[in-house]
């Protein structure tokens, strides 16, 4: 039935539930879903099935890319550049420092990422290596195990 209704809206792709499951996984994770959640909702018993399953879309890399990249800075380069050049021999430096830190404070700053949600935490210098530690220590007795297969080999 859902099958049906997925070939006449002519999305481009084939599948069904599968096609919703995975939208709706997507979907949750650009909203800011925990992961862990998402894997409760599809009844994964594993979170490596969960993570093999879902993807970050493309359209969120683009906006974050297009909201943090300085190239975003194009937007005005010419301008800026007129500007500083009709601006008085004794004012260019002072001009120059403000578009400098113009720049600093657009994209060169991470609390504008963290505002946005792009980022989960900021980590001072000074707390970087203890952080560190302790990540690496929370892994030490870890193993990494593949997820049971599907199916085995077809016998030729």
């Amino acid at each position: 039935m859902v099958r049906g209704y997925v070939e006449a809206a002519d999305l481009g792709k084939h599948g069904a539930c599968h096609l919703f499951r995975h939208t709706m996984a997507t979907l949750m994770l650009e909203g800011g879903a925990d992961i862990r959640f998402i894997q409760a909702m599809l009844g994964h018993a594993d979170l490596k099935t969960t993570q093999i399953y879902t993807h970050v879309a493309i359209r969120q890399l683009q906006e974050i890319h297009r909201a943090t990249h300085p190239a975003r800075l194009k937007e005005t380069p010419e301008r800026d550049k007129r500007e500083l050049d009709k601006a008085p021999e004794a004012d260019r430096e002072r001009l120059r420092q403000e578009k400098i830190a113009e720049f600093r404070d657009r994209f060169a700053n991470p609390f504008v990422a963290a505002e946005k949600g792009y980022i989960d935490a900021i980590i001072e210098p000074s707390e970087t290596r203890p952080r560190i530690i302790t990540a690496l220590r929370s892994l030490e007795n870890k193993r990494d195990t593949n997820p049971r297969k599907k199916h085995g080999n077809i016998p030729l």
